[in-house]
């Protein structure tokens, strides 16, 4: 277990990888220590592994690594949050909504739709406004995920959204809530453009 001290930034980044595909939890304090290398490529194949290996034991690391000063490791980070699943992460992820990198904040929206907690659905709704599409996007598919009646009205404001990837998000995530109060404003999407 000692390649994660090699030299070589390569032969560390490997190393990391290599304890992300065995997955045992043994491997956690090891990789909590390649969070702190140098090469951002390391640390971000550090949280990867982290959230490979699944373990609660890992959150507070991957929530530090949220603050990175790398924008692939905060995104890296909120994916392995979303793919943890622990609801305790949703405070961080809600904060990550608000990061300067539209990618981060994509991410972080994904994955509080992973996560499918209610809490999340004032957060998500606002991300919904984001200026960036693709978190806008992620902000809708999230909120189908999570499935409450809360989404709708936003999620109705999302059908007249500019970008249509974001209105046909939209309606998915109101297909997936499944409520008709939702009817009246899919019937009118149905002249959409696209």
């Amino acid at each position: 277990m000692k390649g994660h001290k090699d030299e070589n930034e390569f032969v560390r980044r490997r190393a990391v990888e290599a304890l992300g595909r065995i997955g045992h939890e043994s491997a956690i304090p090891h990789l909590t220590k390649a969070l702190k290398d140098k090469n951002e490529f390391v640390r971000r194949r550090a949280v990867e592994a982290l959230g490979m290996i699944g373990r609660e034991s890992a959150i507070p690391h991957l929530t530090k690594a949220l603050k990175d000063k790398d924008e692939s490791v905060r995104e890296s980070a909120a994916e392995a949050l979303g793919m943890i699943g622990h609801e305790s992460a949703i405070p961080h992820l809600t904060k990550a909504l608000k990061d300067k990198d539209e990618s981060v904040r994509e991410s972080a929206a994904e994955a509080l739709g992973w996560i499918g907690h209610e809490s999340a659905i004032p957060h998500l709704t606002k991300a919904l406004k984001d200026k960036n599409e693709f978190v806008r996007r992620s902000a809708a598919r999230a909120l189908g995920w999570i499935g409450h009646e809360s989404a709708i009205p936003h999620l109705t404001k999302a059908l007249k959204d500019e970008n249509e990837f974001v209105r046909r998000r939209a309606a998915e995530a109101l297909g997936k809530i499944s409520h008709e109060s939702a009817i009246p404003h899919l019937t009118k999407a149905l002249k959409d453009k696209r």
